[in-house]
């Protein structure tokens, strides 16, 4: 029986010690190739390569069940896709990323969750799949990726609370939280320039570190602009 892109990617994080057997089910259930658009962008420095899915559809979805972030997103907006792009301003996270900050986490079953930076919506749906997405709100700035986000969330099967504000004023009004996360996104690279202002409602909170992975606690204040929630 042919496995899926979802479970070989698992399996490969899984025999690379990089995927926790508690989060194991989950990163086989979640197809990530749905959570990537059909261009997107490969690559640590500039310029970076264009990878677009009609011109070779096997490697696009070879290059979605690999353990690499996948840019969505370049120089803001202003570079097109399929042209080389300079800086990445929004990815699909390295899926060993994604499984070290879940660890970290040290959710268990009933955990409410403040995701800090939607993203692609991938990490959303890995929420939902241990958790129960009505377990799960998710907080994105940027309207356009999160609209993106809410599509394949739900053309994945997953409806989790996708509000669109500013994530670093946390979201209270479905507080209190057990947990909340927040993933190296493109751009970021340490806590210092993506930590929540104040997160009161929060019990833990796990942010990326330029050499790991930062928890703490802190409390969060409602958001200064009116938010889209679905």
């Amino acid at each position: 029986m042919t496995s899926s892109p979802a479970q070989r990617l698992a399996d490969e994080l899984a025999q690379a010690g990089a995927l926790p057997a508690e989060w194991r089910t989950a990163f086989r259930a979640v197809p990530r190739h749905l959570f990537v658009p059909d261009a997107f962008w490969i690559g640590d420095e500039s310029p970076l390569e264009p990878v677009q899915r009609a011109d070779d559809p096997q490697r696009w979805l070879d290059l979605t069940a690999s353990d690499i972030p996948l840019i969505t997103q370049v120089d803001d907006g202003a570079t097109p896709p399929g042209k080389p792009g300079r800086y990445p301003s929004s990815s699909v996270s390295q899926p060993s990323l994604v499984a070290m900050m879940l660890d970290r986490a040290q959710f268990a079953a009933g955990h409410t969750v403040l995701e800090i930076g939607t993203g692609s919506g991938y990490n959303a749906a890995l929420l939902c799949e241990r958790l129960g997405e009505a377990n799960v709100t998710t907080v994105e700035i940027d309207l356009d990726v999160a609209e993106r986000a809410r599509a394949a969330l739900t053309s994945a099967g997953y409806k989790p609370a996708v509000v669109s504000a500013d994530g670093e004023q946390g979201w209270p009004a479905r507080a209190p939280y057990e947990r909340a996360v927040r993933l190296l996104v493109a751009g970021i690279r340490d806590a210092a320039q993506c930590s929540v202002k104040r997160v009161e409602h929060v019990g833990r909170t796990t942010l990326p570190r330029r050499h790991g992975l930062l928890t703490l606690c802190r409390g969060v204040q409602p958001p200064d602009v009116a938010p889209r929630v679905s």
